[in-house]
């Protein structure tokens, strides 16, 4: 089996056991083996790297680094809040709400919402 470099579950980069996508349809319960043994094994086809085999422990370590990605949003979204109600966000709301045409200029409306499934059915039974 022959060893490529590429990004490991550790984030550097690495030699890892590369083995053919054929080797592993042939001998998979010892590509598996070598998967459990040293972590991660990639799998090739035509010479390029298509696919990798994690052990257990490296794909739960993965995932835990990872961390929660609803978890990260929250935290972004708590911080925005925050900033938006900061001192002087409501007047500055207050003017962006008060802009209206220029003076001469007709105000213009908003197009009309499209027509829903629902009333286009009551128009047609009319």
């Amino acid at each position: 089996m022959a060893a490529i470099k590429m990004l490991a579950p550790s984030g550097r980069l690495e030699d890892v056991e590369a083995v053919s996508a054929t080797t592993v349809k042939n001998s998979f319960g010892e590509v598996l083996d070598k998967a459990v043994e040293r972590g991660i094994v990639a799998i090739t086809r035509h010479d390029k790297a298509r696919v990798v085999m994690l052990s257990l422990n490296e794909y739960e370590a993965l995932v835990k680094r990872a961390g929660d990605p609803l978890e990260r949003l929250h935290g972004y979204f708590d911080e925005v809040v925050s900033r938006m109600q900061g001192p002087g966000t409501d007047k500055a709301l207050k003017e962006l709400f008060a802009v209206g045409p220029k003076a001469g200029q007709k105000s213009r409306k908003a197009p009309a919402a499209p027509a829903t499934l629902a009333s286009r059915r009551r128009v047609s039974r009319r």
